[in-house]
């Protein structure tokens, strides 16, 4: 993520450039406040604003990394997330259960990267 940790202003957010800049920055891991003089279309733009912070989750890449046991050990849970736990948390913010849920970065790690 090449923006963790920063925080964004982005102006003419609610449509054209300004909202593809805001989404692109929410998926880099920055924290992204929007402004457009459309207040209802900028609400509407922030609503669908989320991020997924996943951790350490096996895939066919990291199954061909030779971890000493002590990285598992690390994590809180004991064990690797799996891609359906991050799959489970996009759903969860696309659907209903999440509606209130917005601007928000929502860590699936097994506690490893606790804030």
């Amino acid at each position: 993520m090449k923006l963790r940790d920063k925080v964004a202003v982005v102006t003419g957010a609610a449509n054209g450039i300004g909202r593809a800049i805001a989404e692109r920055f929410v998926r880099e891991g920055a924290r992204v406040a929007l402004a457009d003089l459309d207040g209802k279309a900028a609400a509407e733009a922030a609503a669908r604003l989320n991020a997924i912070a996943p951790g350490a989750v096996r895939t066919a890449m990291t199954d061909t990394l030779n971890d000493p046991p002590s990285v598992r050990e690390g994590i809180p849970l004991g064990e690797y997330g799996e891609v359906a736990d991050i799959a489970a948390a996009a759903l969860y913010l696309a659907s209903a259960d999440g509606k209130y849920v917005t601007g928000a970065t929502l860590d699936v790690n097994g506690g490893l990267f606790m804030r």
